[in-house]
């Protein structure tokens, strides 16, 4: 989208497009005024809504863009007017505002909801009723604010939604009570994801932690308290997902950055299942750590290990008689990954 303004920008005298954009609310909106050249005055408007977007000034973002004739252009304002209002703390504001953007809603509902801060009121010691009313109390007013898209977006939405959840009552929170993670519900899903991660987190200094430790404190229900990060989840390794053909029908839960992990068909499955997510998210783990779990008798764990031995370029420090024993072994899903699974570039490792 930014690939649209600098397209814009070329067409006009180059000392103009090049002046940046007052920081100042009255101040850019009297430029966007008093602009003269239509194609800048268009990316003015976009920049005055992001603006009051990060201001949390709803109405007068939406007024703004209402102004531009230029169906794509007045779409990519309701996207920035979306994606600001959600870093600003107002997630329900900024899905109104995605709700708006057209061709790119689906994109500005991801953006929104993964950029939205974490409460700092909220964690994993808050008794469990009150985590499952304000999560209720919030989906609610999201999904009546997208009321207008189409269902599939809505869908996604929800899923992103449930998804970010757990990561904003755990992630980054320096506080690891396990009571939520024992919820067997769906959002019990997204509670087991944040409570690996974080679990992970909390532990990345050490060199010798293991899937094993993790399990044993989730059992024994340890309480470990550390140092808080809210900015926890975008300092990881992150990967977009690519669904087999044979995991088409496992319940799967979204992660930070594209991903999605399967779910487990028990608790116990289930945590093991996002601790393995987690330990690959910390970015010095090797893929060796994953190569023990790869011949699991469960299959949501053997196709989450192979998966994430996979991204690890794990298959390349394989001998050739071991690879010759795993294929040998592996089921058809296994296979597909194999086939279809390229290693992760350390560039991506963010």
């Amino acid at each position: 989208m930014m690939i649209l303004i600098l397209l814009l920008a070329c067409q006009t005298d180059p000392n103009e497009s090049l002046a940046p954009w007052p920081r100042d609310v009255e101040a850019l909106e009297e430029r966007c005024q008093n602009e003269n050249n239509a194609s800048l005055q268009t990316t003015c408007w976009v920049q005055l809504a992001s603006r009051l977007g990060e201001e949390l000034k709803e109405a007068k973002g939406h007024a703004v863009c209402h102004k531009i004739q230029s169906p794509l252009w007045k779409e990519e304002c309701y996207f920035r007017l979306g994606e600001e209002l959600s870093v600003g703390g107002s997630l329900d504001a900024g899905f109104r505002a995605c709700a708006l953007a057209g061709r790119f809603t689906r994109s500005c509902l991801t953006h929104s909801m993964w950029r939205n801060p974490s409460s700092q009121s909220l964690n994993s010691k808050t008794p469990l009723s009150l985590l499952l009313r304000n999560f209720q109390e919030n989906q609610t007013a999201l999904l009546s604010a997208l009321h207008q898209i189409s269902p599939d977006h809505q869908k996604e939405a929800e899923m992103n939604f449930l998804a970010r959840y757990g990561y904003s009552i755990y992630l980054g929170s320096g506080i690891l009570e396990v009571t939520p993670s024992y919820y067997k519900d769906k959002l019990g899903v997204s509670f087991r994801t944040g409570y690996a991660f974080e679990w992970v987190r909390l532990h990345s200094s050490r060199t010798d932690i293991s899937l094993e430790e993790l399990l044993h404190d989730w059992t024994a229900q340890r309480f470990i308290k550390g140092d808080v990060d809210l900015q926890a989840f975008k300092k990881g390794r992150t990967y977009q997902a690519r669904i087999s053909p044979f995991e088409r029908d496992i319940p799967r839960i979204h992660l930070y950055g594209g991903g999605q992990r399967l779910v487990g068909t028990t608790t116990e499955d289930d945590v093991k299942i996002a601790g393995l997510e987690a330990f690959f998210w910390r970015t010095q783990t090797p893929a060796s750590f994953f190569e023990p779990y790869i011949l699991d008798p469960t299959k949501e764990i053997r196709l989450t290990a192979t998966k994430l031995f996979l991204l690890s370029d794990g298959w390349t420090i394989l001998s050739r008689s071991a690879k010759e024993d795993y294929l040998s072994r592996f089921d058809p899903a296994q296979k597909w990954l194999l086939e279809n699974t390229k290693p992760l570039s350390p560039l991506l490792h963010r």
